[in-house]
């Protein structure tokens, strides 16, 4: 009967895009389900007959683990199973080229916006060596829930590639890009190549709550209509955040109707 006071365990993520392509074959998913090609190519756990861990102790009383007889792989490693099973992997939306030479740097891309090259002047005196990219992710996320997430790098599907996904933290209650910055440096003279639905970023929910995503395929109208800008503004993101939060305290009633207004 007191069911009005428990809160759901799931955060519920809409992905919107108005590019079909992007829709039909690199739908945002669950980070469980884009682990790294090479993943289902490692040795699994190999079991021994006696219980783990296996060892013995030489002549001078030193402890010798003998891990022929019960090999781990990152199969069976806690930090990499629980990552995976957190939070969502954006993937690359479109096939990217880069070219960085001695006069500058070029890029191509197969879909949806190009890249910008931000100036060094938003970080100086930090990253002055290196080209900051902003790739300008089609996808508008949203959530009614007000969950912090970790922005990362799907590092584990990135070892071919001499770059820095830089990291951030963003709360899709109340703002809903998911651009992705790429630092490359300026001095390492490469091509590179990052194929469509290569995972690009990891995000990782400052919550114990599941998560379940949704995506949609809208049209562009309808996609402006999801955007929330939050430092385009005068005031500012910190003067944002609080009117957003201000509203949600607004909208808080009391199961019981006191002191809601008809």
């Amino acid at each position: 009967m007191f069911s009005f006071f428990h809160r759901t365990p799931v955060i519920n993520i809409d992905c919107f895009t108005s590019n079909p392509d992007v829709y039909k074959f690199t739908p945002v998913v669950n980070a469980i389900k884009a682990k790294p090609e090479w993943y289902e190519s490692v040795l699994k756990v190999q079991k021994s007959n006696t219980k783990w861990p296996q060892y013995k102790v030489d002549e001078n009383g030193s402890i010798d683990f003998n891990v022929n007889l019960s090999l781990r792989t990152i199969r069976s490693c806690p930090g990499f199973l629980e990552l995976y099973k957190k939070g969502f992997i954006i993937e690359n939306w479109c096939d990217f080229a880069c070219n960085v030479h001695e006069n500058g740097i070029s890029f191509h891309h197969s879909n949806g916006m190009g890249p910008i090259i931000h100036s060094n002047e938003q970080t100086h005196p930090g990253y002055k060596d290196y080209y900051i990219l902003k790739l300008k992710s089609p996808w508008v996320i949203t959530s009614k829930e007000n969950v912090p997430f970790i922005l990362t790098s799907a590092e584990w599907s990135l070892e071919d590639y001499d770059f820095k996904i830089l990291p951030g933290i963003l709360n899709f209650y109340n703002q809903s890009g998911s651009n992705v910055f790429v630092a490359i440096k300026k001095t390492n003279i490469q091509q590179f190549y990052i194929p469509m639905g290569h995972p690009l970023t990891h995000l990782v929910p400052l919550s114990e709550k599941r998560i379940n995503i949704t995506n949609h395929c809208v049209t562009e109208e309808e996609l402006s209509t999801k955007r929330y800008n939050i430092i385009g503004t005068t005031m500012g993101w910190r003067r944002t955040f609080s009117l957003a939060n201000r509203n949600e305290e607004r909208q808080k009633k009391c199961p019981f109707g006191f002191g809601n207004k008809e």
